[in-house]
């Protein structure tokens, strides 16, 4: 994926691209996190009930580890990257400590949204979410 999107940077139509924000939701947030700094000019990154320790999170369902899978919580790094992470605090697929772990190890700002959980209740929160991005720096 970064090989994809730094290749994608160096042509006509993404060298006009000013900034790169990577936003990603549960699987995908471990993606952003991961590809912050294997991608020349990312300008932030931003995290939506973000699987941010994969290890945490088959531990808590009994799942097989993913013995081969880069963990963000591990694996990530993001410097002084701005990052805000926000998190469901009903989301028991992706619990919040989880994504509290990766920011007192990672940094960044941290976001608990109360009556959300994996997948109800963040349209009502996005107006706001989109304002906190915008303002990221």
């Amino acid at each position: 994926m970064s090989e994809a999107l730094n290749g994608f940077l160096k042509t006509e139509r993404g060298r006009k691209i000013e900034r790169v924000e990577l936003i990603g939701y549960s699987g995908g947030g471990a993606l952003s996190v991961l590809l912050a700094d294997q991608v020349k000019g990312i300008s932030k990154v931003v995290t939506l009930a973000g699987n941010l320790d994969h290890k945490a999170w088959t531990e808590s369902f009994g799942y097989l580890p993913l013995f081969q899978s880069l963990n963000p919580i591990r694996d990530a790094r993001l410097g002084k990257l701005p990052a805000l992470h926000i998190a469901g605090a009903d989301d028991e697929n992706i619990k919040p400590e989880i994504i509290k772990s990766f920011v007192a190890k990672h940094g960044g700002e941290l976001v608990l949204l109360e009556g959300v959980d994996h997948n109800c209740c963040w349209l009502e929160y996005w107006p706001e979410l989109l304002t906190r991005i915008e303002r990221l720096h």
